[in-house]
């Protein structure tokens, strides 16, 4: 039939067609898969709505098909989804003067959980008793005056809306 010759078969009493036992046309009326040629279908000859989970194969959506900011809280499974999400990293180096130091951290809510270690406890040999997040700050409460060369670490955590 590609060649351009017409061709008279026989059709069945439902509108199917065959060509030498092979149905071109359904008898519901669509073409036969076997008769479609590769890469014939076209986004625009899909019916809206009609590519369903049930048709994907498994594993045929990649990573790199999914559009970026797409995957969000609420579409991972309860297993997997966390309670708190990272929403602040940083270093704060200590100014001295005081066993209390401020990091601000714009953002940062008095509700949101820090943690924290010091990576390096400077020339004063301080231990760090307590880290806490206020508005816009990051508190760290250290044993003594941690002098100028203390260098603490955190993460900020905040409560997922989908607790």
């Amino acid at each position: 039939m590609s060649n351009g010759t017409h061709f008279k078969g026989p059709v069945d009493s439902k509108g199917g067609f065959t060509v030498d036992g092979e149905t071109v046309v359904t008898s519901e009326g669509g073409v036969a898969e076997a008769a479609l040629a590769a890469n014939a279908v076209t986004t625009t000859k899909i019916k809206d709505g009609n590519v369903t989970a049930a048709k994907l194969a498994t594993d045929a959506v990649e990573t790199a098909k999914i559009k970026n900011g797409n995957v969000t809280l609420d579409k991972l499974s309860a297993e997997i989804t966390p309670s708190h999400v990272v929403k602040f990293a940083g270093q704060h180096t200590t100014a001295g003067g005081d066993a209390n130091e401020t990091a601000t951290v714009t953002g940062v809510l008095a509700t949101d959980i820090v943690i924290a270690t010091i990576e390096d406890n400077g020339t004063n040999n301080v231990t760090l008793l307590q880290a806490a997040a206020a508005a816009n700050a990051v508190n760290f409460t250290l044993s003594a005056n941690p002098g100028t060369d203390c260098i603490i670490n955190y993460i900020v955590l905040r409560a997922t809306m989908l607790q």
